[in-house]
Order: C-alpha cells, then sequence, then structure tokens
C-alpha cells in the first residue's frame, strides 16, 4: 500500500521530492549520461572512420599487382569472328588475322543399340569388365556395374596427384531399349581423347575404339597425283610458275603461285604448298614420286588440290584416294585451330591463343576463310588514369571528413561555437598523419625514374592539405615510361640469379638489396651493407621463408639448381605505394600481427567508457532512488506527526471547553 504524504502541512510534498530527486538526477546521472552519449558519438564516428580508409585500401589493392595494369583498349574489325586482349607485358600494336579453321572438341558415343539398360549390369548385355584408361587415368569397370555406374566413375575418376582425365560422361537415352554413354574431351585439339582397354575389351565393346591401342577410325583425306611429279618439278626451268589451286577442309578456296628457283628442292615445292593452303595440309612424295597431300584436319573433308605449271607442259592429274572420315562412332573429331597473324601460318590446339603475340591473347571464334580481321591493342591510359586518380580522390574525401570530424569552432570572443564528433580526439589525427607519411614518402629502393607521387603530378594543396592530380603530367608519364609508373606502384623482387622468384611480403619486409647464401640446410640473407645474417624460418620444397630481420614475412622460391652451398646471390625488393598504404590501412583498421589496429583499440576504449558509464548510471539511479524513498518516508512520518499533533490539539481544545 503507499504511502500518501499529503496532509496536515498543506505543503505539496509529493512536487517538493520530485524536484529534489531531478535536481540529483540532473547534477549526478545527466552528466554521466551526455559522457556516454559523446563515447557512442566517438564510436559511430570511428565507424566512419574505418569505413572511408578501408574504401582508401581498396582502391590501393587495385593498383598493387602488375596484373592491374593489364588495362588496354583493342578494336576488331570484325568482333564476332574474332578478337584481341592484353596482359602483362603485352605488345601494342596492329595485326592482321585470318581464321581457316577452328579448333574442335573431340566427342566419343557408344555404338548404336549396344546397351539396352541403363540399370542391368554392363556385363549382362555382352559388356566385358576389365581396366580401361582415358586420357592416362585409369578406370575399372566391375561385373556389376551399370551404365550409370560406368559414367559417374569416368567423371570421378583421378590419377594418384588428383589429376582428372578432363574428360565428361553422360548418357543419351534414344529409346526404351537404346542407350549411348557419350564421352565429350574438355579440352579442343587434335589430340581429342585417348582411350585405351588394358585389361579386357570394355570401350571396344561398346564401340569407341575399335582396337585395344585406341583406334577410332578417324581418317584424314588424301589426293594424290596420278602420275609421279617429283622428277618433273625437279627438272622445271628457273622462273616456271606453278599455279596451286583447290579448297580446304571446310571448301574455303585456296590458290596461290609458286616461282621455281634453280636452288629449289623437292622439300622446298612441299612446303611451298602447305604454306598455300595455310598449314592445312601436309605435302610429301610417295615411294614412286606421286604428289599426295593429305588433309590435317581429321574427318569428312572438302579437300581438293590441283596444279598445273605456266609455260611447259606438267599437268598432272590427281584424284582422291582416301575420304575422311570421322569413324563409326565419332560424334565430332578434335581439331587445331589453323591461323595466320600477319600472313604467317599457325596452328593451335584452343581457340583461345596466348603465345603468339607477347602479352596479349587471340580468340577465335568463326572462320574468316581468306578475309582478314583487322586487330589493334594499346594500353589505355584513360583508364589506368582513373584508377590513379580514384585512390587520390579517396584519400581527399578521408582528409575532408577528418578534418571536419576534428574541427573546433571558435567564435570572436574565443567561445567555442561548433565541435566535430571527434574534436580533442588525438587518435584520428594521429591515423591521418601516417596515412599521409605514405602518400609523400620517397620510395628509393624502386626501380625506374619515379620514386614519389609527386614525381607523376601527384602534389600537396597545403592550404587544404589534399592532394591534386595533374592528369595531364600523369598521362605523359604513362604514355613514355609506362614500366617506371608501374613499379612506383607495385611491390618487385628480382634476382642476379636465375630461379629466385618473389612469393609474398608483409608490412614488415624493408625494400632493399639483400644477400642470400645457401647452407647445408638452408638459407640465410642480409641486407647489404649490414653485418647480421638472418636464417629461413622454413624450407618447404623450394618455399622458403623468412621471420626475423628485415626480411620479415618475406617468401621466395628459390630452385634447387639457383645456388650450390655456401654460394651467394643477390635479391632486390622493393614495395609498391599500393602495397604500402594498403598495409598502413589494413594496420590502422584491423590491426597486424603484433597487436589490434588503432581503430579497433580506440573503440574498445570508448565501449569501456560506455561500460563504465552504465554501471555508474546504474548506481547512482539506484542511490537516488533510495534518496526518493527515505524523502518519501521522512515526510510520511513529518505528516503523521502533525496529524498526531492535530489531532491531540483538537481533544486537547475539547476538553479545555467541556470544562
Amino acid at each position: 500500500m503507499g504511502i500518501s504524504v499529503n496532509g496536515p502541512s498543506g505543503i505539496d510534498t509529493t512536487s517538493l521530492i520530485e524536484q529534489l530527486v531531478e535536481l540529483e538526477y540532473s547534477s549526478k546521472v545527466t552528466p554521466v549520461e551526455e559522457r556516454k552519449e559523446a563515447y557512442e558519438v566517438s564510436i559511430n564516428a570511428y565507424s566512419t572512420l574505418k569505413s572511408l580508409i578501408s574504401e582508401l585500401s581498396t582502391k590501393a589493392t587495385a593498383i598493387d599487382e602488375l596484373t592491374d595494369f593489364n588495362l588496354y583498349t583493342t578494336t576488331s574489325t570484325d568482333e564476332e569472328s574474332a578478337s584481341i586482349s592484353g596482359s602483362t607485358g603485352c605488345e601494342e600494336g596492329n595485326f592482321t588475322l585470318s581464321v581457316y579453321h577452328k579448333a574442335t572438341f573431340e566427342k566419343l558415343a557408344s555404338g548404336n543399340n549396344l546397351v539396352t539398360s541403363q540399370t542391368d549390369s554392363l556385363s549382362s548385355q555382352g559388356i566385358s569388365t576389365g581396366t580401361f584408361s582415358i586420357n592416362g587415368i585409369e578406370i575399372t569397370i566391375n561385373n556389376d556395374d551399370t551404365l550409370q555406374d560406368l559414367r559417374m566413375k569416368i567423371n570421378n575418376a583421378t590419377d594418384s596427384d588428383g589429376k582428372r582425365p578432363e574428360v565428361s560422361a553422360s548418357v543419351l537415352k534414344i529409346a526404351d531399349d537404346n542407350f549411348r554413354l557419350v564421352l565429350a574431351a574438355e579440352n579442343s585439339g587434335e589430340n581429342g581423347i585417348e582411350c585405351l582397354d588394358i585389361s579386357g575389351s570394355t570401350l571396344q565393346d561398346l564401340g569407341i575404339i575399335i582396337s585395344s591401342d585406341g583406334e577410332k577410325g578417324i581418317i584424314h583425306q588424301q589426293i594424290e597425283s596420278v602420275d609421279s611429279v617429283q622428277s618433273d618439278l625437279s627438272d622445271l626451268m628457273e622462273g616456271s610458275i606453278i599455279r596451286i589451286s583447290g579448297k580446304d577442309h571446310n571448301g574455303n578456296s585456296i590458290s596461290g603461285l609458286i616461282t621455281a628457283s634453280e636452288s629449289m628442292t623437292g622439300n622446298d615445292y612441299l612446303q611451298a604448298v602447305s604454306n598455300i593452303f595455310h598449314g592445312t595440309v601436309t605435302a610429301s612424295f610417295n615411294g614412286d614420286g606421286a604428289l599426295i597431300i593429305t588433309d590435317s584436319i581429321g574427318g569428312n573433308s572438302l579437300l581438293e588440290f590441283s596444279f598445273d605449271v605456266f609455260g611447259d607442259k606438267l599437268i598432272p592429274d590427281t584424284e582422291c584416294t582416301v575420304t575422311g572420315q570421322c569413324g563409326k562412332n565419332v560424334l565430332s573429331c578434335g581439331s587445331n585451330a589453323f591461323f595466320s597473324v600477319d600472313g604467317i601460318a599457325l596452328e593451335s590446339e584452343s581457340n583461345d591463343i596466348d603465345d603468339v603475340i607477347g602479352g596479349a591473347s587471340l580468340h577465335i571464334k568463326k572462320t574468316t576463310g581468306n578475309d582478314v580481321v583487322e586487330l589493334s591493342i594499346e594500353r589505355d591510359i584513360e583508364a589506368v588514369t582513373g584508377k590513379i586518380s580514384a585512390f587520390v580522390t579517396s584519400y581527399n574525401s578521408l582528409r575532408s571528413w577528418v578534418d571536419s570530424a576534428t574541427n573546433i569552432s571558435v567564435s570572436e570572443d574565443g567561445e567555442e561555437t561548433e565541435k566535430g564528433d571527434l574534436a580533442g580526439d588525438m587518435t584520428a589525427s594521429s591515423i591521418m598523419n601516417r596515412i599521409t607519411a605514405v602518400f609523400r614518402r620517397q620510395f628509393s629502393s624502386v626501380a625506374g625514374k619515379y620514386q614519389n607521387l609527386a614525381s607523376i603530378g601527384i602534389t600537396t594543396d597545403y592550404k587544404t592539405g589534399s592532394f591534386h592530380l595533374d592528369t595531364d603530367d600523369l598521362k605523359d608519364a604513362l604514355a613514355s615510361d609506362f614500366d617506371d609508373v608501374m613499379s612506383l606502384f607495385v611491390t618487385n623482387g628480382s634476382s642476379s640469379t636465375t630461379g629466385i622468384v618473389l612469393g609474398r611480403s608483409s608490412a614488415d619486409t624493408e625494400s632493399g638489396e639483400y644477400e642470400i647464401e645457401k647452407m647445408s640446410d638452408g638459407y640465410r640473407l642480409r641486407l647489404s651493407g649490414t653485418g647480421k645474417w638472418y636464417e629461413s624460418e622454413s624450407v618447404t620444397g623450394e618455399i622458403v621463408t623468412f621471420d626475423e630481420g628485415p626480411a620479415k614475412g618475406l617468401s621466395l622460391t628459390i630452385s634447387v639448381s639457383s645456388l650450390a652451398t655456401g654460394e651467394t646471390t643477390t635479391f632486390r625488393y622493393s614495395q609498391g605505394f599500393g602495397d604500402t598504404l594498403e598495409s598502413i590501412c589494413d594496420e590502422l583498421t584491423d590491426g597486424s600481427a603484433s597487436g589490434d589496429g588503432m581503430i579497433k583499440l580506440r573503440q574498445d576504449s570508448l565501449n569501456r567508457n560506455i561500460n563504465y558509464a552504465d554501471d555508474r548510471i546504474e548506481m547512482l539511479t539506484t542511490r537516488i532512488e533510495n534518496y526518493r524513498e527515505r524523502l518519501t518516508k521522512q515526510y510520511a512520518a513529518m505528516e503523521q506527526a502533525l496529524s498526531t499533533m492535530e489531532s491531540q490539539m483538537t481533544s486537547l481544545l475539547s476538553a479545555l471547553e467541556s470544562s
């Protein structure tokens, strides 16, 4: 039951108690709550700061590797037929491409009406069990294995090193009682799928191959001169012109001229014929001297060939002696791509070709016959400039936010009028100074002419503290010394000895030239010009890791043959701007191996202050509510006393009146 404190005194004790309690709250609890609110504002501000630094780190990550600079503008006069793309070290230029045949994928199938059920065992359907191999991977079929079991075993097959056969198997339902196993090569090229029966005749029984050694029945078309022509060609007068005409495998018209010379041999004529066919045929003489033209692409062919000599009597007849065939159960033959770049005939197993133009990849999409596709590739200076501009903009956004967050506005009379969320917090300013120091750092160990950002057009506006990018200066540097600009941003490692390659590094790895010596049980290194050696922490195969000294965090791949025991070489390491900035940003936000980042430490400290404030508020609230209860009881007692006194007075007055 509550106590009413309104009584004989006539005092509004309820209001008085509330005012006294409110005074306690405002003088003791409210300041703590205000400090807690300030802590929460600071935590949120640090979250924003962390986000801005992480964004800057992301921009740094986009320029810290060689591949980040693989930005090119490319053109193709026929994108549907072919295109070109660039990678590290790409050779810029213009190229002409003709595609005579695309690389194709081999696909094989089991025979028709051989497998009548995909759930009954293969052995019950006349297919012998045993071991076979597909592209060198052995697979064993047991007596109770079904067609579906065979499919799964092929798809799941690996060797002891985990290598797959790179062939996919599927089951094609022709009818309710007719199922065919289909093998599809995952890689294009004339090698196709190598299938061998090792024990038993599983693949032969399925009709996938026709002999245990993997014969599939693929036939290359041949055309042969009816009579011997080898000696006649050798006897041609110098200057005689041989006219070659015909069609290639796909039916594209072929024509060309060969001019005889005194020094030409039979092999020269054969090579000339092959060149006119862009390498899609091989030319040879048989034992009788007849000229044989063999299609380099197996299977059904439209190959035709004829030739005659101007001003001479040599006009030999030719005939198709071997007709090209795919093979009974070959759904498609694997074949190489045949093409020419700038008129030079070339061949590739793939339609994506990386080893013809240095650093560039050709992408063949369809044949062009004798038509030419003009391709061009050049560095995309605009895109690289955009990447560099992006991290400058990111820095300036961070700088502007920190300036605003730490700002304190003061009026003319010296009074503070406005404060940022981190005003008076020196941690934010310290963080900004560390990041700014990276932007102003001299990367003296970097190879190349550019060793600081100012040298490529990134300078400081000392009025605002922001950085300004002169895009014209940067573009000029990229156009004239692209590799030197790139070296400023990316981390590099190179050795005077072949077989030593940079693996990884850390923020603790110092740039400079190192001496490396091979010992009997590992390696040691030191910075050139210093005396102290540091031994490798571990050697796993050819991977050598250092965890102490200036090379802390450095990992190298050192081939066994690179150094003899006791032999010394040098290794130059330079950490570029991108990795340096990324490391600093990550250290500030997430912390390094040695401890937590400054932002996390500051947020943890603020959270502890909030927890302390919560405890303080709870304690003060309990104390004030106890104070409220005491006041309530005290005033209630007072009113009770007054009420008793009033009652006694009434009784006394009544007694006096009655006497």
